[in-house]
């Protein structure tokens, strides 16, 4: 399937078409989310994305538990535990929830929009705290060369619903159909199975439309506005109990949800009852459940339903991130308890404190870094493909354009000769830059420039996020001989770098000089 050069749209209609999704295309794929109100405020974006982060930091450190024993340990948990990761301090840590949507929403503002592979890869790059059993399997699969779009496995857990939150953000500005295209696609990296991508879709819908309300909706909004959308994208998937009071039934997970968690509510039933009656895992047949009837029961308190989700359930951490997102959106972040945020350590790695605050920074002062229609996604190098000295893969080679305005494409030539490089256009036109002395890096970045001007952007592999050419490369690496196969055509650093051979696949060592690095061996 060649489906880099696409729009997420069409990247999922050859999924349907293939049957490489498991999912039914529904109706929602050409149904816009209505506009947000003028006077939207970022407040809950931010309450959104922290109320998913305190609620896994709050779970974190029971996770598993069944909650009468964790009571008869804890008593009631109402706010982050010490645990020797924090010297026995009070202090929330994050694990799997909270990275995998952090890392989303980060590699997201950094290419302008979601880039599948783009997401997919940035899990790979660091550790992750408390990997669930799916999500382990997905990075088996695309380490070891499997495509993204085959890397997901069939599994109804939870570890996509838990990180599916930030896919709303790129469109806010400009709300289209192509929310659900994008959130299905997300979903489906990790887990490809039928009742999790219609849940994640189902969900960031709820969330949307949370954004948009001024108050808390009636209880039963939640439950029906979660079956309306999961009923029509749902297979007939058999998904069954793995135990509790419901072993008979055998059907969708939406159909399950209508019937018990609607019972539940009519009937009034206490939701530690209940989630006994359907237990409260992983397994989204119980964490679905879960989450629906604290939002029904306790959604206009963010407080209440957070710590209702952190003490009443097993998979504690998860249930209160989903439950958290959710009440975030509705309240903000002025409606989140001051002592939870000024506690939370805001890591997604090991020793990054405070990154959380910076990525939700980033996102308010760019907003909407780039809508579905003028994105770019990258083209992977063909590393079949003989490369030559220049840096640029040879003379006269061929690349594509893309307008920064329309989305359109079009072909060009890059050429690097008589001490210049050039780009041809299709109707002949001509623009170039000279060539340094030193390196071409200066040179493409002013041809980039002009490009820029233009509102034309070369179009480049995505591969290489830490380096851009020659010289770069080559203190990158630790003074190993290497260059980069491949111009990145965007700004780039070395801040952040990491090992280059670890990160980047266009990375080749080379043993001789080049023309367009005479002073380094590239």
């Amino acid at each position: 399937m060649d489906i880099f050069t696409e729009k997420n749209r069409d990247i999922l209609e050859k999924l349907f078409k293939q049957h490489a999704i498991n999912l039914k295309c529904g109706n929602i794929f050409d149904r816009s989310p209505e506009p947000l109100p003028n006077n939207f405020d970022f407040d809950r974006i931010e309450g959104m994305m922290l109320g998913l982060a305190i609620g896994d930091s709050l779970g974190r450190t029971t996770e598993g538990k069944l909650p009468g024993k964790r009571r008869s340990i804890y008593g009631e948990i109402r706010d982050y535990l010490p645990t020797h990761h924090t010297k026995e301090k009070a202090i929330g840590l994050p694990s799997d929830d909270t990275q995998l949507a952090f890392w989303t929403l980060e590699q997201m503002l950094e290419d302008g929009g979601f880039i599948p592979d783009n997401v997919a890869r940035s899990f790979t790059r660091d550790r992750i705290f408390g990997i669930g059993s799916a999500v382990k399997r997905f990075l088996k699969n695309y380490k070891s060369g499997i495509p993204w779009y085959e890397s997901g496995t069939k599994s109804a857990g939870n570890g996509a619903l838990m990180r599916i939150a930030p896919m709303l953000i790129p469109h806010l500005e400009s709300p289209s159909a192509d929310l659900w295209v994008d959130t299905a696609i997300s979903a489906m990296i990790t887990h490809n199975d039928s009742g999790s991508i219609a849940g994640c879709v189902s969900f960031v819908n709820i969330l949307w439309q949370l954004l948009r309300m001024d108050s808390a909706p009636r209880q039963e909004w939640w439950l029906e506005t979660y079956v309306d959308v999961a009923k029509d994208l749902e297979l007939n998937k058999k998904y069954r109990p793995r135990g509790g009071d419901f072993m008979d039934y055998e059907g969708p997970i939406w159909r399950f949800v209508e019937k018990k968690v609607g019972d539940a509510h009519r009937r009034n039933i206490p939701i530690n009852e209940a989630f006994r009656s359907w237990y409260s895992g992983a397994y989204l047949l119980e964490t679905i459940p879960c989450v629906l009837l604290i939002l029904m029961k306790y959604g206009d308190d963010l407080e209440e339903a957070i710590v209702r989700a952190v003490n009443d359930t097993k998979d504690n951490d998860t249930i209160a991130a989903i439950v958290g997102a959710a009440v975030g959106a509705l309240h903000g972040k002025k409606g989140i308890p001051e002592r939870w945020i000024s506690k939370l350590s805001g890591r997604t790695r090991e020793k990054d404190d405070g990154k959380i605050f910076e990525i939700l920074d980033t996102a308010r002062k760019f907003g909407v870094t780039g809508s579905p229609e003028t994105r770019i996604n990258y083209i992977p190098w063909n590393h079949n493909e003989k490369h030559h000295d220049g840096a640029f893969g040879g003379a006269g080679k061929k690349y594509q354009l893309i307008s920064l305005k329309t989305g359109k494409e079009s072909n060009c030539e890059l050429r690097e000769q008589n001490n210049e490089i050039s780009i041809i256009f299709q109707n002949g036109d001509v623009i170039s830059e000279l060539l340094t002395g030193f390196d071409f890096f200066d040179s493409f970045n002013c041809l980039q420039e002009k490009l820029k001007k233009m509102s034309i952007q070369l179009k480049a592999c995505g591969q290489c996020l830490y380096f851009g050419f020659s010289s770069m490369a080559y203190q990158c690496s630790e003074g190993e001989a290497g260059y980069c196969t491949f111009p990145k055509g965007l700004d780039v650093g070395s801040e952040g770098t990491v090992d280059v051979l670890g990160v980047c696949d266009c990375f080749e060592l080379r043993r001789k000089e080049t023309s367009t690095s005479p002073f380094l061996p590239a």
